[in-house]
């Protein structure tokens, strides 16, 4: 089904976010209580809105365990 998305094509679209998206792989988050969840704030024409990243993703912790193969890969899909 395509090309599969890559931390260098999120990169080359939002270097900012690449390098939190970077620091969040990086590093252990479970102690830090980020209270991320699988979904993303967004400003639409200036309305803000929640985008669950996968169905009840608003109320789905990142942790250590699930931030490689969960959240990173569905945020570098929903960037594209």
């Amino acid at each position: 089904t395509g090309i599969p998305v890559s931390y260098r094509d999120v990169e080359s679209i939002d270097p900012e976010y690449a390098n939190n998206l970077q620091w969040l792989l990086d590093n252990e988050i479970d102690p830090l209580c980020l209270e991320l969840t699988f979904s993303l704030d967004t400003d639409m024409f200036g309305k803000n809105e929640v985008i669950e990243l996968k169905p009840g993703g608003s109320s789905i912790s990142v942790s250590d365990a699930n931030k490689v193969h969960g959240h990173a890969k569905i945020i570098m899909k929903t960037m594209f």
